[in-house]
């Protein structure tokens, strides 16, 4: 596969995952939706769950080249650009919200954002690493840890789940780095992955589901 195809293909992918995965607010009774879209200018749209084929946004939140949405559990949201740009937007959220701190993921643009329960959070970015950024945002904040391993290639999905457990999806490479390859690695994420193990396919975005 030639770059170009492989870049073109990307960027058709992250599309349908902005549109098909977003964020969910944490309490299902009042859960939202939160939809970004790649365009400049561009927006951030709230919907109230469940929605239907008439159901219209609550309000819109300026953000330009959306890729990568992220809650937390006080409904924060982090927002990520083609371009590597981080937005983070100060719950509660609004039409009028503004960002309280806009730094840099890198010079690639963000593929998924992850929170842990402690309010950081993670994000992938097309590369051969994973960022990690520790609250408070500011526009001064770097990553506080990046995790790189010899069998990513490139990085795409990144998820928490409740034991604060990361898992990392690797979309390129050869041989021991392939297609498909998922990547764990446990609290405080210096050690060795407890698990590399090979999905089916394109390992493109996660969704991780709570057990009730």
């Amino acid at each position: 596969m030639n770059r170009q195809h492989k870049q073109h293909k990307q960027r058709v992918v992250v599309c349908v995952i902005v549109v098909a995965f977003l964020g969910l607010a944490a309490s299902e009774a009042t859960a939202q939706l939160y939809f970004g879209n790649e365009s400049s200018p561009g927006v951030i749209q709230e919907y109230s769950l469940p929605i239907s084929a008439s159901s219209t946004p609550n309000f819109s939140i300026a953000s330009n080249n959306v890729s990568a949405l992220g809650i937390d559990a006080k409904g924060n949201l982090a927002a990520g650009a083609f371009g590597g740009a981080l937005t983070f937007f100060p719950a509660p959220l609004s039409g009028s919200s503004t960002p309280s701190a806009t730094f840099n993921n890198g010079t690639t643009g963000v593929a998924q954002i992850a929170f842990t329960a402690a309010g950081d959070f993670f994000t992938s970015a097309f590369g051969n690493k994973v960022n990690l950024f520790t609250h408070p945002f500011s526009n001064a904040s770097t990553p506080s840890m990046s995790i790189t391993n010899a069998n990513i290639m490139s990085a795409q999905g990144v998820a928490v789940d409740a034991a604060q457990n990361l898992y990392i999806s690797n979309n390129g490479g050869s041989g021991s780095n392939t297609y498909g390859n998922v990547i764990v690695y446990t609290p405080p994420y210096t050690g060795l992955p407890i698990v590399t193990g090979p999905a089916t396919g394109w390992a493109l975005a996660f969704c991780m589901r709570a057990r009730a």
